[in-house]
This record gives C-alpha cells, structure tokens and sequence, in this order.
C-alpha cells in the first residue's frame, strides 16, 4: 500500500493543491510491474483507498485524492 501511495503521490504536480486530480502515466498492469506486485493486487489496493475515502477513480486512468496529506498519513 505505501509503494502505491508514494507513487500516486509523486505524479502530483506542486501546484495542484492538496486535492488534486491525476491521471495515471501508465496502466494498472504497468503501474504493478513498476512496483513489483500483481495487477490484482493494485485494483486490490485502489478498491482499499477509495473504501477508505482516500480516493476516488474517475473514468480512464484519472484518480481524485481526496487529501494528499490524509493518503501518505494513512501510507505510513
């Protein structure tokens, strides 16, 4: 869960705030090979966040977090 954060955190460009839209640079399988997990494991995870309120996926690859400081709180 934390490589996911971090790496959700880091597409996050500086002036976009603390609750910022991002689209994924890459597919879910990809983003799982760059992290080294499954791509079930990721969907896993997206589905944990976004029950949590963390998140929220949007349509294609674009993810709204909710509170960028509540997402690496909860990473750690």
């Amino acid at each position: 869960t934390t490589r996911l954060i971090l790496f959700l955190a880091e597409n996050v460009e500086p002036e976009m705030g603390n609750s910022p839209t991002i689209t994924l640079p890459m597919a879910k399988k990809d983003i799982a090979s760059y992290l080294g997990t499954t791509p079930e494991t990721i969907s896993r995870k997206f589905g944990e966040l976004e029950d949590e309120g963390l998140i929220q996926q949007l349509s294609g690859k674009r993810i709204k977090i909710q509170d960028l400081d509540d997402l690496l709180l909860y990473g750690e």
